[in-house]
């Protein structure tokens, strides 16, 4: 039921910036979906395509298929190496365009907090990873990867609810944890107390957020964003630009 509620989140928050205009051959609220460069597409597909993946995986456990589930999450390691690399290079450059180019604050102020939330899911990712053969932390630390990369799903829906506004990144970043504290409630419920792994992941979630929230408004915050202003442009090379 996690992994359902994770895929819709994830295509209810794309659907009406990419995936709809994309196959109506319409414009979004601010662009058309063609005409982002083909990294912006291998990024968004590859997450995407993360979320199916989880679902599939859960699946093929409850059917008791584990040697599929064992090859597909084999598989899955680099479909996450394109989605992490990709971001990587995404984030600085919209850095870039915001500071740079747009001077619209978005991107310059929350950009660290959306690349921390890149950072987490690839970090909860490599933990499931390692924890593979103890299934109880190996899922767990699945989910709160998940969670982690849910932020640009969730403040996306909350632009089409809310209108334009700034506020809808940190806010859209912060309820994905919403997840993890259902997940610690279904825990405590019915095995007595929430694990671990739910209790480090909500505990992490939480202060990057907070911590990448406050960052950009303090004084050791310009020296860092002219860091990353510069990384961005040096990488507008993969937007096909120099």
């Amino acid at each position: 039921y996690m992994a359902i509620a994770l895929n819709v989140v994830c295509f209810w928050g794309f659907f009406g910036t990419y995936f709809g205009p994309l196959l109506a051959g319409t414009e979004a609220r601010f662009t058309h979906p063609i005409d982002q460069p083909a990294i912006v597409h291998v990024h968004g597909w590859s997450f995407f395509l993360w979320y199916l993946l989880l679902l599939v995986q859960v699946l093929l456990i409850n059917v008791g298929n584990r040697s599929l589930h064992r090859l597909f999450g084999q598989a899955s390691i680099a479909l996450v190496a394109v989605a992490f690399v990709t971001g990587c290079i995404i984030i600085p450059v919209n850095i870039y365009i915001g500071f740079r180019i747009t001077q619209f604050p978005l991107w310059p102020w929350f950009g660290l907090m959306i690349l921390a939330a890149v950072f987490l899911f690839i970090v909860f990712y490599l933990l499931a990873l390692k924890h593979r053969r103890n299934p109880e932390d190996h899922k767990r630390y699945m989910i709160v990867a998940s969670v982690a990369a849910l932020g640009a799903a969730v403040f996306r829906i909350l632009g089409e609810i809310r209108g334009p506004d700034l506020l809808n990144v940190p806010i859209g970043n912060v309820l994905p944890i919403l997840f993890v504290v259902v997940a610690m409630l279904r825990d405590w419920r019915v095995e007595g107390r929430p694990h671990r792994v739910y209790v480090i992941g909500f505990i992490t979630l939480f202060v990057v957020n907070a911590v990448t929230i406050a960052l950009p408004h303090t004084p050791i915050w310009p020296p860092i964003e002219s860091a990353f202003v510069s990384i961005g442009e040096a990488l507008l090379v993969f937007y096909g630009e120099a």
